[in-house]
């Protein structure tokens, strides 16, 4: 994700909010997220996968909640008081992933932002785009929200819609 366009060079800056789950740190580009909030009670869907938890009604708006540490194939998602559910939009949906803790936002010039080698990219390592390189300190993952939300679409592939209305 390194960009060498000129914008680029003349220290165009992001900013990511970033947080912990399963024991790393993971960001989201900051023009993605419409909130961080403590997670609200969530109302589970019987015929919904179980990485998609339930809805939670946020001022009027049915937000599906997401499992973001099972969808990412890591450890027991967030269930501490300090859970915070990251609302995010893109692809034109909104929708929330619950995270063990917000931890800060980071700004960062887009120049330094380093993609993963391609051999990890190659092998299916695509939910990451980008890594933010901190001195002293472990890189944080930058997150492909496109990539998730495919992920999420593409569980019921296969399955035979339900919700058919008969001629």
């Amino acid at each position: 994700m390194a960009d060498r366009s000129p914008a680029s060079k003349t220290g165009e800056k992001i900013d990511f909010a970033c947080f912990e789950l399963a024991g790393e740190t993971w960001a989201v580009p900051i023009a993605s997220v419409r909130e961080i909030l403590a997670t609200p009670r969530v109302t589970p869907l019987p015929d919904a996968p179980a990485l998609i938890e339930g809805v939670i009604d946020l001022r009027g708006a049915l937000i599906p909640i997401v499992d973001l540490a099972a969808l990412l194939a890591r450890a027991v998602g967030a269930t501490e008081k300090r859970a915070r559910t990251v609302v995010v939009e893109a692809r034109g949906m909104v929708l929330g992933f619950r995270v063990e803790r917000a931890t800060q936002v980071v700004s960062t010039p887009r120049a330094v932002l380093e993609r993963l080698p391609e051999l990890t990219r190659a092998a299916g390592c695509v939910a990451v785009g980008a890594v933010i390189r901190r001195a002293d300190l472990p890189p944080i993952l930058v997150l492909e929200l496109d990539v998730l939300i495919e992920r999420v679409l593409q569980l019921r592939v296969g399955t035979p819609p339900t919700d058919e209305v008969a001629a």
